[in-house]
């Protein structure tokens, strides 16, 4: 997987939920119902996009890490050489920071999504609660 370029195909996903972030941040819980249903809607399109490349990053991060430590695991033993797990650990960690990077990116912007999915979830349903949201929208 290209990191630059599955970060770049994703910039426009996260200017949406950092757009949307800042109209939450920014408002005082008082904008019309409808409002928070597109956002709810957006949001959840943005997740549905996110959360599988995150999925994949995890694995791609810890497979990879997981086969630099058993090639240098392999070589200390074709080199008769002692292996200290701890540093073998390290240098995996440092193969990897990369994908770690990319992959907590992605993990941020999957926690701001729930999290505006659920905000906005929060709000509907206390519009529901003090009227008839349909007679709003």
């Amino acid at each position: 997987m290209d990191l630059k370029k599955v970060v770049n195909e994703s910039k426009q996903i996260f200017g949406e939920i950092d757009h949307i972030g800042e109209q939450l941040r920014n408002s005082s819980g008082d904008l019309p119902p409808g409002m928070y249903l597109e956002w709810l809607d957006k949001a959840t399109g943005c997740y549905v996009y996110l959360a599988p490349i995150h999925r994949k990053l995890k694995a791609i991060k810890t497979n990879k890490e997981a086969k630099e430590y058993m090639n240098l695991k392999l070589k200390a033993s074709s080199n008769n050489e002692k292996f200290v797990s701890a540093v073998a650990e390290r240098e995996s960690s440092l193969v990897v920071s990369e994908e770690r990077l990319v992959r907590d990116i992605f993990e941020g912007y999957v926690i701001a999504t729930e999290a505006i999915i659920n905000t906005c979830k929060k709000h509907i349903k206390s519009f529901e609660n003090e009227n008839d949201i349909s007679a709003d929208l």
